[in-house]
């Protein structure tokens, strides 16, 4: 279907209804993470930036389609493309316009011709603007023609919790851009729309997603504040003082290299590719913070590789998110390595919808293949992917989320046994006459 949807654009005029229709159906499909990276693989965007740019097209196929290219490449930073191709074409009016006319529940005059009238519903237009927040650049403009008070209005307007959720994660978005960005959220009544989703009660699954983006938006605001490592059991900077040899242990919790004596400033470092996973690492960051563990999300990181490979070390885990084009990425390999050498705790996340191609080049791997980590992976961490990783579902988000934190807390008693077992095989190594030692065992 996606392949026929190409070969429309490719093939037709900007005036013809079928490419009208076949730059909307991508503006739909790109709302669907999981696809994003099979829409990008089948080569949408040098068509469909073709028909954008010869003008012609319908404005909702022109929205829809801008929306598609913001979608599926708002992330990459470095797509120069598709950054000059969302400079050239504004889509921010259009979502403002959309976003506005849904809430109104009438019709977009924006977005509608002569001929078409448009009517858009907030599950529509909610989630393809939480995705366009996500591009720098579209996020700002979006802030600057007032986007920030309407989705505020869209929490509240939103029936479902999955598109109330978006909501909630864009404004998210727009209080991580600046400082201004985030003060004007405050006045314009965000704390107060989000603080009782904020509040739901822990056990409802159907509201916990929605529950830690809302606490994620106040933490960002400032009315929460940020996790300190010391306030963290788990995380407190402690310094370990049992030097230790390679040991090693794998298997359904994770892999982590029995550390040597460390001081720990954070729970979780969580490792991913910004083109393929900004958003979800930020979704992550959120489930992390809201329950106490501090995370080092490295999106902002300004430094060099050699700084974060000293934060790497001072963590308990590493998480390794499992995306498309994460061997690609120098930074995250690099992080990796210091993990394993740190022995730091390596859980991997495998986002839902990532593929790896066979060695026939068909994208049906839903794990790296041997062959792809050997290629790309040092040696040295090439073990780690002998642990069974957890696998993100936005559908069964409460079930991710519990999977995912018993491997962070089950972490420590792991560590803690495997040390014991060095330990005491070191004491008894320091006691034994056949060994050399002197019958007393050193403490």
């Amino acid at each position: 279907a996606v392949e026929a949807l190409v070969g429309v654009l490719r093939a037709g005029e900007p005036e013809q209804k079928a490419v009208a229709d076949a730059a909307y159906a991508l503006g739909k499909l790109a709302v669907h993470e999981p696809l994003r990276a099979t829409l990008r693989r089948a080569g949408v965007f040098e068509p469909l930036a073709h028909k954008l740019d010869a003008g012609g097209l319908a404005p909702n196929a022109c929205y829809n389609g801008l929306a598609a290219v913001a979608m599926l490449y708002g992330e990459d930073a470095a797509n120069k493309a598709a950054n000059a191709l969302l400079s050239r074409h504004d889509v921010a009016p259009l979502a403002v316009a959309a976003l506005r006319s849904a809430l109104a529940g009438t019709t977009c005059d924006e977005l509608s011709t002569t001929t078409r009238t448009v009517c858009l519903g907030l599950q529509n237009v909610l989630p393809q603007i939480r995705s366009m927040s996500v591009h720098a650049q579209t996020r700002d403009r979006l802030l600057e023609l007032g986007a920030a008070p309407l989705m505020i209005q869209g929490v509240n307007a939103a029936r479902m919790p999955a598109d109330r959720l978006h909501a909630v994660r864009c404004l998210l978005n727009f209080a991580w851009a600046v400082p201004a960005a985030a003060e004007n959220l405050r006045t314009s009544g965000a704390v107060e729309t989000v603080t009782p989703w904020a509040e739901a009660a822990e056990d409802d699954d159907g509201l916990l997603e929605l529950r830690d983006a809302a606490r994620g938006l106040l933490r960002a605001l400032g009315v929460i504040d940020e996790t300190a490592a010391t306030d963290d059991a788990a995380t407190r900077n402690e310094v370990d003082d049992v030097e230790t040899p390679k040991e090693v242990a794998g298997g359904s919790t994770g892999y982590v290299a029995v550390p040597a004596k460390k001081r720990y400033e954070y729970g979780v470092f969580l490792s991913h590719k910004q083109s393929d996973a900004k958003d979800f690492a930020r979704s992550l960051f959120t489930l992390f913070e809201g329950r106490g563990v501090k995370c080092f999300l490295d999106m902002e990181f300004r430094g060099e590789l050699n700084d974060l490979e000293l934060i790497v070390s001072t963590a308990r885990t590493l998480i390794f998110v499992l995306s498309d084009n994460v061997f690609d990425s120098e930074w995250c390999i690099k992080e990796l390595a210091a993990a394993v050498r740190h022995g730091v705790k390596v859980v991997f996340v495998l986002k839902e919808g990532a593929r790896w191609a066979d060695k026939d080049g068909n994208y049906v791997c839903t794990f790296p293949p041997d062959s792809l980590i050997r290629a790309k992976v040092p040696a040295e961490a090439v073990p780690a992917f002998s642990s069974k990783a957890i696998n993100h579902s936005n559908d069964y988000y409460a079930a991710f989320a519990h999977d995912l934190l018993q491997r962070i807390d089950a972490q420590q008693e792991q560590i803690d046994s495997l040390r014991g077992d060095v330990a005491a095989a070191a004491a008894a190594t320091a006691t034994s006459p056949l060994a050399g030692g002197s019958g007393a065992a050193a403490l």
